[in-house]
């Protein structure tokens, strides 16, 4: 699973743009996180994204290396 297929698959209501508002993340990592299909992901950003979306971060073991 890629990065962000992780997160749109929790997004549910929530709008990229949204999720971007709620967490604080910078534009620039928020559309390397949704256009990159092999993006790393900050751990202070997994936590924040995990937060709002209210999934537990083992979800991020999914992410394929």
């Amino acid at each position: 699973m890629k990065l962000n297929e992780l997160i749109e698959s929790h997004l549910g209501v929530e709008t990229w743009e949204t999720l971007r508002d709620k967490t604080g993340i910078s534009y620039g990592a928020m559309y390397r996180y949704r256009n990159t299909p092999d993006a790393d992901i900050k751990i202070s950003n997994a936590i924040k994204i995990a937060k709002v979306l209210d999934f537990d971060m083992n979800e991020f073991k999914k992410l394929e290396e």
